[in-house]
């Protein structure tokens, strides 16, 4: 039903009606590996709530305005966030970056294929841990240990920030996985809710 989001809100009572309105398919959740090899229904859902985890971090972090986002299948993703102004530090903008994998692990539990289709928001994450971890002269390895310990960081920090706002995700990844592409404007009303 088209702009049901916010009433769900509004009636949302528990995580458990929330997990069933974004369409989790109990069957497919724990046998199928790789994206592209969902029926395209569930992929759609999936897509729309990583999206959606971007789009609700972007506004909580309040540094990324959203132009418009979409699920619809390109070369190489099958969604897209796209941003009007991203004045994000490294550090938000690796939260923002970290919250769609997030999103997806907090409906659909953990595994490895929840950062499938994610590679590009991992390698900015781990960009922005990297810059994080300058430490100039410091051998290689000390480095990476730095970068790892900044990423596993961001990814409590994005996961704590979705969980918060779990219903409002999954209305705004209802109407994003119903309408395909949704502009920033359109998504206000359900950002307001956040607000109270």
């Amino acid at each position: 039903m088209r702009g049901s989001g916010p009433v769900f809100f509004l009636i949302c009572s528990s995580a458990a009606a929330c997990t069933h309105i974004a369409g989790p398919e109990e069957g497919i959740r724990q046998s199928i590996c790789d994206p592209a090899s969902l029926p395209a229904d569930v992929r759609d859902a999936r897509t729309a709530v990583h999206e959606s985890g971007h789009v609700v971090a972007a506004w909580v972090l309040g540094c990324a305005i959203v132009d418009r986002v979409t699920v619809v299948e390109d070369d190489d993703s099958y969604g897209h966030t796209f941003f009007l102004v991203n004045v994000c530090s490294p550090h938000a903008d690796a939260v923002i970056s970290l919250a769609g994998i997030a999103a997806l692990e907090m409906l659909y539990g953990r595994n490895p294929r929840n950062a499938q289709g994610a590679s590009g928001d991992l390698k900015m994450a781990l960009d922005d841990a990297l810059l994080q971890a300058d430490l100039n002269d410091a051998p290689e390895e000390a480095r990476k240990a730095e970068a790892a310990h900044w990423l596993r960081r961001w990814k409590a920090e994005a996961a704590e920030l979705i969980s918060e706002r779990r219903c409002v995700l999954v209305a705004i990844a209802d109407k994003l996985r119903e309408e395909k592409e949704v502009g920033g404007a359109d998504l206000i009303p359900y950002l307001l809710l956040l607000e109270y």
